[in-house]
């Protein structure tokens, strides 16, 4: 399926390639990340804990976002950014 649909983006086999390769990275990336929260979630420190918001000012700035956040809308916000970014190289954007 993949082959059929990238042809159809006009996709040389390197940003096919490059494509794979981003999806795949941040797929198995969300999914690490995902196993590290359901080991954090007994109440373990958050990671912003004992830094200097003047130091760390974007962290602080999203903490709520970090604490507050759905993540299956996180997850196909990020999926979506990526076949963005192959859509505008395909010229289908």
């Amino acid at each position: 399926m993949w082959a059929s649909n990238s042809c159809a983006w006009s996709l040389t086999p390197s940003q096919m390639l490059d494509g794979v390769t981003a999806v795949m990275g941040f797929v198995i990336g969300v999914a690490s990340d995902r196993g590290q929260d359901a080991e954090r979630a007994d109440g373990g420190t958050p990671p912003w804990e004992g830094l200097e918001a003047a130091e760390y000012p974007f962290l602080f700035a999203m903490r709520d976002q970090f604490l507050l956040h759905d993540d299956r809308a996180q997850f196909l916000a990020g999926l979506e950014l990526i076949l963005s970014g192959l859509r505008l190289q395909s010229g289908r954007a």
